[in-house]
């Protein structure tokens, strides 16, 4: 594995964060902003020989420095079959986002760190 490179690629709201490692993707994340107060995460994966390398809190504070300061963001966690629900929630939780309604897998975070160099702690 060479150093992990992040590209951020903006088209009006949609907002794609790549993680390379040289030229192949190993992470992405695919989020929207929707207004001045509200963002949202529509996809995160991380390949999994890249996982717990800090791969995915890095593609999420990406992406929020490019969210509105204070700014509501929303998730919906989906799990595919290597990685259950219950680790991903604690992803996200470690992230400092919050469940606020576990049936459709929902979290949210205020965006207070938007403009920082601080990373979420794994």
């Amino acid at each position: 594995m060479n150093q992990i490179n992040y590209k951020i690629n903006r088209l009006g709201p949609e907002v794609i964060v790549l993680a390379m490692d040289g030229k192949e993707s190993v992470g992405r994340l695919d989020g929207v902003i929707r207004t001045k107060n509200n963002s949202a995460i529509e996809y995160l994966l991380v390949e999994s020989p890249y996982r717990n390398q800090g791969v995915g809190k890095n593609l999420i504070q990406l992406f929020l420095k490019e969210c509105p300061l204070n700014s509501t963001i929303d998730v919906t966690v989906r799990s595919i079959e290597s990685v259950p629900i219950e680790e991903l929630e604690k992803f996200y939780l470690k992230c400092g986002f919050s469940i606020i309604n576990k049936s459709i897998n929902m979290q949210t975070r205020k965006n207070k760190n938007a403009h920082s160099e601080e990373t979420c702690n794994l």
